[in-house]
């Protein structure tokens, strides 16, 4: 199964997440839901689970850049990154 949903002494993973995503409220800092940028399908992983493989980086950096200019409104051209990041 996915080890990281297990309870850990610090807590679950999610609620890790939640504690950090509230700190980061506190000092006016947006948290991004990254947890689907990259698909859940071990082809996109380096351990199979958890951490990517340099394709499953290649697309979180993509949905990364997507939040990033919905959140901050900008505008990136290709010549900027290229095509494929647009």
């Amino acid at each position: 199964g996915k080890h990281w949903y297990n309870e850990k002494p610090t807590g679950d993973f999610f609620a890790c997440r939640n504690a950090i995503a509230d700190i980061a409220k506190r000092y006016g800092v947006t948290p991004l839901e990254s947890i689907d940028y990259v698909p859940h399908d071990s082809t996109f992983f380096k351990d199979l689970t958890l951490h990517p493989n340099d394709i499953g980086f290649v697309v979180y950096a993509k949905n990364l850049l997507s939040d990033l200019k919905e959140l901050y409104k900008i505008k990136i051209t290709p010549n900027d990154w290229g095509d494929f990041f647009i």
